[in-house]
């Protein structure tokens, strides 16, 4: 039989308290960082060139971005405030992302491998 000591975890320290707040945000910076520029890369492409695809790729990133901004405003992770439930939903808006994403670069590297005509 399991030890209940074993599953009681210390109250954090306001030093340790800090420190997770900073790496917290930090990490936030960043993926929002990574994710403008992101949207902004996928809006150049879709604004500047006529390749097929290239509003699905808009899509997926503009859906990934609200997705983001949308766990951040309910509190950084949908499993803490949904359950289980909320890990199916991040793993569905990823994957419909990832699908719509994929679909739309292989549609754009299809038409730039195509032969030239004439």
């Amino acid at each position: 039989m399991a030890d209940v000591q074993s599953f009681l975890v210390k109250p954090l320290t306001p030093e340790e308290t800090d420190l997770v707040t900073n790496i917290a945000l930090a990490s936030f910076v960043v993926g929002l960082i990574g994710l403008l520029i992101f949207l902004g890369c996928s809006l150049y492409v879709a604004i500047r060139t006529k390749l097929p695809g290239r509003f699905l790729s808009l899509f997926s990133s503009t859906l990934l971005f609200v997705f983001f901004a949308f766990t951040h405003y309910m509190g950084g992770n949908l499993e803490y405030v949904y359950g289980p439930v909320g890990a199916i939903y991040s793993m569905s808006v990823y994957s419909v992302a990832l699908a719509l994403f994929s679909l739309g670069f292989l549609r754009m590297c299809l038409y730039l491998k195509r032969p030239a005509n004439g």
